[in-house]
């Protein structure tokens, strides 16, 4: 009997089509990641303004020097930001306005704080009905002030997030309590 040697050559191709297919498929994933975390992970527009916010569309965002220009207008004052942004939320006949200004540090954001507390306490055409009350999320409570005025109820406070930033909120037809909640975990 004769001992025959057989080669089979089709086990190397296999394994680089396996090789192909593998690296095919990997990067398809890599492309479903990338897109993923592009629109689920990080979506935010602006200078931290995700593109919803308590079920309403971001709909417009001015930062920087525009946003200081509004805000300086505002106060008809100037009011010492480092920067600022503002981001307005609507969806149907809700519409919630967010104005986020960084000042140079956590001093400064208090004490801006407390001059817009001070300026509507000693009376404002503009805002009335001032109060303030305490938010309790998990173990820690924030200070949040409120006040009635032009385009429903608004609420201010410092950042838990970045004590150098003043929030302000301006709430349209909408659950005040509720936007603030989200507000504190988001601005």
């Amino acid at each position: 009997m004769e001992n025959i040697n057989i080669t089979n050559k089709k086990p190397v191709k296999r394994n680089r089509n396996l090789l192909f297919q593998l690296a095919f498929a990997a990067g398809i994933l890599l492309l479903v990641w990338l897109s993923f975390g592009q629109t689920v992970l990080a979506p935010r527009k602006g200078n931290g303004m995700p593109q919803k916010f308590v079920g309403l569309k971001l709909m417009d965002v001015v930062e920087g020097a525009g946003a200081m220009a509004q805000i300086d207008r505002m106060h008809a004052t100037g009011i010492e930001l480092v920067t600022a942004t503002i981001g307005t939320y609507e969806l149907n006949n809700q519409k919630i306005t967010v104005w986020a200004g960084i000042a140079a540090d956590s001093i400064a954001a208090e004490q801006l704080l407390s001059r817009m507390v001070e300026a509507i306490s000693r009376g404002n055409p503009s805002f009335s009905n001032l109060r303030k009350i305490s938010v309790t999320q998990g173990y820690h409570s924030h200070e949040i002030f409120l006040v009635d005025g032009p385009g429903g109820k608004h609420a201010f406070y410092i950042s838990k997030l970045s004590r150098d930033k003043v929030v302000w909120l301006a709430v349209e037809n909408g659950d005040t309590q509720a936007v603030i909640e989200g507000a504190l975990d988001v601005f």
